[in-house]
């Protein structure tokens, strides 16, 4: 490769560390350029940075590297390129801390990561290693004490709890354990609810209703009361109701904690169909086996990321104390 085209190379990457040193508080940071071929150059930036690490975007035919100190991966989930997909969310340094008495108690502490728009992702813990709390803010329905949180390019930690809740209903659909549908309304009024707070005439929201029933496989079971659906048909949908509001982020809190282990095959089957067409999804579990079936797994210990990679390796990695 000429001269001329390294050096190109090497400013593009200069100002990508210069950026990420910026939004992902990256301490130092070096270029390394190495020629693999006539026509092709492999350039790596290494420093320190929290477990997002950096992201690196250069043209073609250059091919490009990325790593870090922290052994994370880029807030893009990839190496950069053509390919790399705008970010949904984006955590840096978060912080939950609650007091009790005297004692002050930190549900999270310093939590770093980014999702890109229409990956699959597990946040995989044991009981009280803060899963919950971070399922809370990611959700908006709590704000953390310290850091910064942006979903679709807009920080929501300082809305005010109406403008949260504008955003619950319009960029989030919940999935529950426990379904959390009305025990007297039929399927099809469940699935409508959302729409009800959009202001939407009921001859549209359950015309809405029903495509969204009809795509979780219960275009039958429209008129069935809650009593009169399986677990998994519940399951179903209280997805559809997730999906009718067409939202920007799926988040399941353990989906399939009360179903058995063939209805939770067929709602993880389901996840990967709606995964396939494009949906983000953020599945909080404390079960390795279901956050192995996630393209990728963030574990979290302590109120602390310390694993983030490929969800069949990160699923049964045993968490490491006093890992950061």
């Amino acid at each position: 490769m000429r001269c001329s085209a390294l050096i190109a190379i090497a400013l593009l990457g200069l100002c990508a560390a210069a950026r990420s040193a910026h939004g992902h508080g990256m301490r130092s940071a070096y270029i390394e350029i190495t020629q693999t071929a006539p026509d092709r150059a492999r350039v790596a930036i290494t420093g320190k940075v929290p477990v997002t690490g950096v992201a690196l975007h250069a043209a073609a035919p250059c091919a490009v590297d990325e790593r870090s100190e922290s052994g994370g991966r880029g807030p893009a989930g990839s190496a950069g390129g053509e390919g790399a997909r705008p970010l949904l969310i984006e955590l840096h340094d978060v912080a939950r801390y609650y007091q009790m008495g005297d004692e002050r108690i930190a549900a999270l502490d310093g939590v770093s990561f980014a999702i890109e728009t229409g990956e699959m992702v597990a946040i995989v813990g044991s009981s009280g290693s803060g899963k919950s709390t971070l399922l809370n803010i990611l959700g908006c329905l709590d704000t953390p004490s310290r850091g910064q949180y942006t979903l679709g390019g807009r920080d929501v930690q300082d809305l005010s709890d109406d403008e949260r809740a504008r955003v619950r209903n319009r960029q989030i659909g919940f999935v529950f354990q426990s379904f959390q549908l009305l025990h007297r309304a039929t399927a099809l009024k469940n699935v409508a609810l959302p729409l009800v707070y959009r202001g939407v005439t009921a001859r549209e929201r359950n015309r809405q209703a029903a495509e969204a029933l009809a795509r979780v496989g219960l275009s039958h079971r429209l008129h069935h009361k809650p009593f009169q659906l399986s677990g998994g048909q519940r399951q179903r949908t209280a997805i559809a109701r997730a999906l009718v509001t067409q939202p920007s982020l799926l988040l399941g809190d353990e989906p399939t904690g009360n179903l058995d282990s063939a209805t939770t095959e067929d709602i993880i089957a389901l996840f990967h169909t709606l995964h396939a067409e494009g949906h983000t999804i953020l599945i909080v579990t404390h079960e390795p086996a279901i956050a192995a079936r996630c393209p990728r797994a963030i574990r979290i210990f302590d109120g602390r990321i310390v694993a983030d990679g490929k969800g069949s390796e990160i699923a049964y990695e045993a968490p490491k104390v006093g890992a950061a």
